[in-house]
């Protein structure tokens, strides 16, 4: 019996004794935490999901919106079309750089418009 109560009593003392004041990173908010955890930095699984969260660093050149890309997506597709933050941008974009002179088919009359018509 006298073991039951140790472990009893261990556990109450090192889970509940004297815990921590921290301040959440994200939110700010105050909260407590166990001895045993002196490196908590938030508050909830939300607050640190939160920070996982990587910054916008990117402006739609349709819509002015801030969004997100990886930099290794940036570099290797730099020399393409501009990045959108969404599909419908995305259309919008094409749609104004493939009118007039900027189309393939711009100009195109005859047996060669007849061509490349079929080719699609």
């Amino acid at each position: 019996m006298e073991k039951k109560e140790i472990k009893r009593s261990h556990k109450r003392i090192g889970s509940t004794a004297n815990p921590l004041q921290k301040v959440c990173a994200v939110c700010g908010r105050n909260f407590t935490v166990p001895r045993w955890r002196p490196n908590a930095k938030y508050c909830s699984a939300r607050c640190q999901h939160i920070s996982l969260r990587a910054e916008n660093n990117l402006t739609c050149p349709c819509c002015g919106k801030m969004f997100h890309r990886k930099q290794s997506h940036i570099k290797r597709f730099k020399g393409n079309q501009g990045f959108y933050c969404s599909k419908e941008c995305a259309k919008m974009g094409m749609r104004e750089r493939m009118s007039g002179e900027n189309n393939h088919q711009y100009g195109l009359r005859g047996r060669l418009m007849h061509l490349s018509k079929n080719v699609n």
